[in-house]
């Protein structure tokens, strides 16, 4: 799950990226302020090291793919000062994160990938569009590569961890709407929690009605967990 999960990350990554610098180069200037257009090219900054962080992983995985046994070797090797259960730990998650790498099996996988990863932001970046849509004003009458690069920001503030708030996904919202398209702070607060419930809401009450249908609860998950946990130990040992 975990080589699946960084996957996902790498490819959400690289194309968020490349969907904002194609919005940076595309959108007219007369969209947003000059103080905006100073702030979008420190955000652009940012865009490009997302981007190189996502080709040196990229790199790495590849790697990992191609000579897992050697650099598990190696990872063990320098690891040989844990005890021989923990190594087996490391051992077992190592083997285990290859085999997840494998759900990229072929270049069809690969680029089916890439063409689901397009298909999901292109729909996201829609759904910001139609709420601002829907809220009229300024924030009706902005394109729709305006608002993909408030969705790239959005989905770098899901990053940042504010304590006693959490998430900082409404506050980029409202920080790029204010300071880069100048909408009135009230009404970019809005916009964002209201992005946040249209994006979030369903997803979570969909989730509800799938774990009540199949007889599971957060305490049942926590047990199977555990249950697992055993298992592998008991097979290592």
């Amino acid at each position: 799950m975990l080589a699946v999960w960084l996957m996902e990350r790498i490819f959400d990554a690289v194309f968020l990226a490349l969907l904002f610098s194609v919005a940076l180069s595309l959108l007219p200037a007369g969209e947003m302020s000059a103080h905006g257009a100073r702030v979008l090219k420190d955000l652009h900054h940012g865009g490009e090291v997302m981007l190189g962080i996502s080709g040196v992983l990229v790199g790495l995985i590849v790697a990992y793919r191609l000579r897992t046994e050697q650099i598990a070797r190696w990872v063990l090797k320098g690891l040989a000062f844990l005890s021989s259960q923990r190594r087996r730990h490391v051992e077992h998650f190592l083997k285990s994160f290859a085999e997840g790498l494998g759900v990229i099996r072929d270049w069809p996988s690969f680029l089916a990938s890439a063409l689901l990863t397009a298909i999901l932001w292109s729909t996201n970046a829609t759904i910001f569009w139609m709420v601002f849509r829907g809220l009229r004003g300024q924030l009706a009458q902005m394109p729709w590569l305006a608002t993909a690069m408030v969705m790239f920001c959005a989905a770098l503030g899901l990053a940042v961890q504010l304590p006693g708030i959490g998430g900082g996904y409404q506050l980029a919202i409202i920080l790029v709407l204010t300071e880069v398209f100048g909408i009135e702070a009230d009404v970019a607060a809005g916009a964002s929690i209201l992005v946040w419930l249209v994006m979030i809401v369903p997803a979570l009450a969909l989730a509800v009605i799938l774990l009540v249908r199949e007889g599971l609860s957060l305490r049942r998950l926590q047990a199977i967990a555990t249950e697992e946990e055993r298992a592998a130990e008991m097979a290592q040992n």
